[in-house]
């Protein structure tokens, strides 16, 4: 578990079928959601593959990924989260009336690619206040520098 970054396995649950459900804690401050880490074995209880929900990270006695491939760390969530809110009010027609739901923000993260998506409802030249969606995505490999922004379905750069 340790070549794939797992520090720790807090639980552990065998379906039906013989697969486990794990839940670890990863190397870096990565955790996965609960449920999302999933342990194969063989006939011999050998681990033959771990999964990340359908990421193999793990097959044939090598890693093929880390947790941090895929998985946000909350100090990247946050960075990306302050960055997007900014990016988004310079759009805006009223960025002073911004109020973002975050309810619907999403942080993905592959091939070192991460995004978030989300809605903020603000005023239009008219008054009204109105709902947008946004989606961010920035370079983590690349000290989190912004790549792609689209607004309203209508990319931005």
């Amino acid at each position: 578990m340790n070549s794939i970054g797992v520090e720790s396995v807090t639980d552990a649950t065998k379906d039906e079928k013989g697969m486990y459900s794990l839940n670890v804690t990863a190397k870096g401050g990565y955790t996965p959601e609960k449920g999302y880490t999933h342990l194969f074995l063989d006939k011999d209880n050998k681990v033959e593959t771990i999964k990340l929900k359908e990421i193999i990270m793990y097959k044939d006695g090598q890693a093929v990924h880390q947790p941090s491939d895929y998985v946000l760390s909350v100090s990247e969530e946050n960075q990306m989260e302050r960055q997007a809110k900014e990016m988004v009010k310079k759009v805006l027609k009223a960025p002073t009336t911004a109020e973002f739901d975050y309810k619907t923000f999403r942080y993905f993260k592959l091939n070192g690619i991460g995004t978030i998506i989300g809605t903020v409802d603000s005023q239009n030249s008219f008054g009204a206040m109105i709902r947008s969606n946004f989606k961010v995505q920035f370079d983590c490999n690349d000290n989190m520098k912004p790549i792609h922004m689209s607004f309203e379905g209508n990319e931005i750069f």
